[in-house]
């Protein structure tokens, strides 16, 4: 070409030229991106050159090669801020125009390292979850929980990780943990106590269950406390031997739904067992007192009398 072999001032001048020419009259995009990237090559320290080579491989929409120059210049320079600009820059352009996640995190990572923000953890943590990194995400959300300006935004964050613990990283317990915590800032989540119940079963935590379930009796209506308490009863006679346990909870079941012939049966059968006769004939004697129905007063009246 005419500026090989020419001294390097000449030929950074010459190349100028014929980008400018090239650009504007021939609207010849590539040939003027060759001629800059010439310049830049020459003299590393050409802002100028620099610049309109960036502006033009974004205005031609060449984003692989505007991504490698980038990179390159975040590389070369030692000035911070200088380097935290071009990187955020690079992220944006492999995440928005080259669709390049992987690409884009890494870069995220870089700048993260080197000046973090809250902007830059939550793009990179809006990414890294997007990418299904959730060991990596974790960290990140913890710190946005910590750093939250208030209760709902930290809630939501806290509500993020129980699902991240429990459903993609298999980690029950860390799950439950957070669960605590959501607890702390809100006791009567039925959610978040419905989670733990969850996770109390699967792992078979049946003490941790037991009182997992009471937090929840609490907030429940009657007939739904009622049908938990049996529950409970099951739980404590079939996983924990309990029977005293059980018996309990089928009397609290009784108090509250009086007419529940199941929860009745179940205590009786429960009574039969340890041979407590006479706690089972008085128990039979105010279930009668208590039952309005005639038919089902004179079945109980009749069980009552064969222990008697």
């Amino acid at each position: 070409s005419r500026a090989d072999g020419l001294p390097s001032a000449e030929r950074k001048q010459l190349l100028r030229e014929v980008s400018a020419i090239d650009e504007l009259k021939l609207k010849n995009s590539a040939a003027a991106v060759a001629a800059l990237r010439e310049v830049v090559a020459l003299d590393a320290t050409d802002q100028e050159a620099a610049a309109r080579l960036d502006r033009l491989l974004l205005r031609t929409q060449r984003w692989d090669e505007l991504a490698t120059l980038l990179d390159r210049k975040a590389r070369a320079t030692q000035d911070i801020e200088q380097r935290a600009g071009l990187l955020a820059q690079l992220a944006e352009l492999h995440r928005d125009q080259r669709r390049d996640l992987p690409e884009a995190i890494e870069a995220l990572r870089q700048l993260h390292a080197l000046r973090p923000t809250p902007r830059t953890r939550d793009d990179l943590c809006e990414l890294l979850l997007a990418t299904q990194a959730y060991a990596d995400a974790v960290p990140l959300l913890w710190q946005r929980a910590h750093d939250a300006d208030g209760e709902r935004e930290r809630l939501g964050v806290l509500r993020q990780l129980a699902e991240i613990f429990e459903t993609h990283l298999a980690d029950r317990e860390a799950a439950f943990d957070v669960c605590s915590k959501i607890l702390a800032l809100r006791p009567k989540d039925l959610d978040t106590l419905s989670r733990m119940q969850r996770i109390d079963e699967q792992t078979g935590n049946a003490q941790r269950l037991m009182g997992t379930l009471e937090r929840r009796a609490q907030l429940l209506l009657r007939s739904e406390r009622a049908a938990l308490m049996v529950e409970m009863a099951k739980i404590a006679e079939r996983d924990q031997d309990d029977l005293e346990r059980a018996g309990e909870y089928y009397r609290r079941a009784l108090e509250l739904e009086p007419g529940q012939t199941g929860v009745l049966d179940a205590l009786c059968a429960l009574f039969e067992s340890r041979e407590r006769y006479a706690e089972l004939a008085g128990l039979l004697g105010r279930a009668a007192d208590a039952e309005r129905d005639p038919g089902r007063r004179a079945e109980l009246r009749l069980r009552q009398a064969r222990l008697l």
